[in-house]
């Protein structure tokens, strides 16, 4: 995608996950300032979780102060905290943590990690993983800050060493010093392969795919475990249990004689007491 005034293909908007807190370092302020400035001035739109306190609040004053789009993602009850900032282009209200990442991750081109704490940890893993899982193809990033993810990004490379974690989604994640390396490597990065083509399919049979809600992925598998419920309902139960339940039809003459189908079988074995 381009971003509005510009000639790059960079995100538009994107996703800014950082402290609640301003840390210890007035680097982290003032690095986070200068990243948010920067990405208003390239025409760069931030979705972040909408808080006016922290590395949050100065990323959401510093891209307003330059003219920029700056959209809040915040659940009620941190809403009801008075959390909220109060200035911002617009200010989404969800009622869950799970629903505000959904949110904000539907709203952004791309996700970068500043500064931050555990939130801020959880929420760059998940785009990462989602990322690795093909849920999304959008670019992943980390401001390292005077090397505050170098530990991070270090246990990550162990993972692979281990085997744990392949080369590829590794080297997915952007590692940048400042805004216009970031963009700049946006702009030419390229999603890797998702990890599996096609669902895995466990014992031969197809796995459901995103069209299993909807009931038309288990067809396959639809005659062993819905007939006896589905059929009734639909009247096809002589077609579609016939192949599973016809043994104990045949094998069975008293549940048969109710039928009338089979006379000729059940009388001589059950007339003859009367004789």
């Amino acid at each position: 995608m381009t971003a509005a005034g510009t000639g790059d293909n960079v995100p538009m908007r994107l996703a800014v996950y950082t402290g609640a807190s301003l840390g210890s370092d007035p680097l982290f302020a003032e690095a986070v300032r200068s990243f948010a400035t920067a990405l208003a001035r390239r025409g760069v739109g931030i979705v972040y979780g909408g808080g006016h306190v922290g590395l949050m609040g100065v990323v959401a004053d510093a891209a307003l102060a330059a003219g920029g789009e700056v959209v809040g993602v915040m659940p009620q009850s941190l809403v009801d905290d008075e959390t909220a900032h109060p200035g911002l282009t617009e200010l989404r209200i969800v009622g869950t943590m799970h629903e505000r990442k959904a949110e904000m991750a539907a709203l952004a081109d791309g996700f970068v990690a500043l500064p931050g704490g555990l939130g801020t940890l959880e929420e760059i893993f998940e785009a990462w993983t989602w990322l690795q899982l093909g849920v999304h193809a959008k670019p992943v990033g980390f401001l390292d800050v005077a090397g505050y993810w170098r530990p991070l990004l270090d246990a990550v490379a162990s993972m692979s060493a281990a085997g744990l974690v392949r080369p590829e989604y590794r080297d997915a994640a952007v590692v940048a010093q400042d805004a216009d390396e970031l963009l700049a490597r946006f702009a030419v990065w390229e999603a890797p392969r998702r990890r599996w083509p096609e669902p895995p399919a466990p014992d031969g049979v197809p796995a459901p795919t995103g069209s299993a809600p909807t009931g038309s992925a288990p067809t396959e598998s639809a005659p062993t475990r819905s007939a006896p419920t589905r059929s009734a309902a639909t009247g096809s139960e002589p077609t579609r249990s016939a192949p599973i339940r016809s043994a104990a039809t045949e094998s069975a003459p008293t549940r048969s004689e109710p039928t009338g189908s089979a006379p000729t079988r059940s009388a001589p074995t059950r007339s003859a007491p009367r004789m």
